[in-house]
């Protein structure tokens, strides 16, 4: 197998490697870019193709040591904490996950995707105006998102704040119109309202997969 030598046969090797992974051969990716970090191993673009062709292959443990290099070498950079944050999500670990999303928005409040976890989080422990400050700083770096109108319109209903939190659930309905979430919590939001007739049409929506907007 070649091996790395300069800055344009590893771009060639990353290019390849991408590719491999774009076309399900994680191995192949993997082993394409483990050969650019064997000679430079702070290329965070070997590490971000190995972390993924890592994950994708089931190895929780080898993904996590290489997202958690590429912090060291580029603490400001968003995606290994991002993708971190997401791995210990995903494998059960919501504190870990937490406190990497925590130190994502020390090190750069601009990252909008550590903004929006962090948020959710804090809001499912019911810290929900702290929790709606950060999904407010993520709306406002990441621009209009339905993900996050339903998520900050559900703490906002949470907050009894029912008139902002039901115009950001129908911006994300016209976004994502069969959003069974969304609809639920419009429905609630309704209801607790006293608008028993639309709450029934928006959860007829949900049943049937077709949203009919009302009001």
């Amino acid at each position: 197998m070649p091996i790395s030598g300069n800055e344009n046969e590893d771009a060639l090797l990353i290019a390849r490697a991408r590719a491999a992974y774009g076309a399900g051969q994680h191995a192949l990716a993997a082993q394409l870019a483990g050969q650019v970090a064997t000679c430079r191993a702070a290329s965070l673009d070997a590490l971000e193709v190995m972390a993924l062709a890592r994950r994708a292959m089931g190895n929780v443990a080898e993904t996590e040591r290489l997202l958690r290099t590429a912090i060291a070498l580029a603490p400001a950079r968003h995606w290994p904490r991002d993708d971190l944050a997401r791995l210990l999500l995903d494998t059960g670990r919501a504190d870990a996950a937490e406190q990497v999303c925590r130190e994502a928005v020390d090190a750069d409040p601009a990252n909008a995707n550590a903004q929006a976890m962090l948020g959710n989080f804090l809001s499912e422990r019911e810290e929900l105006v702290e929790g709606a400050g950060h999904l407010r700083d993520a709306l406002a770096l990441a621009g209009p998102h339905p993900q996050l109108h339903a998520n900050l319109g559900r703490n906002l209903a949470r907050q009894g704040r029912l008139a902002e939190a039901e115009t950001l659930l129908r911006q994300s309905l016209a976004a994502v119109p069969d959003s069974l979430p969304a609809l639920a919590w419009l429905a609630e939001i309704l209801e607790q309202d006293g608008r028993f007739d639309e709450a029934s049409i928006v959860l007829d929506s949900a049943e049937s997969g077709e949203w009919v907007k009302v009001g």
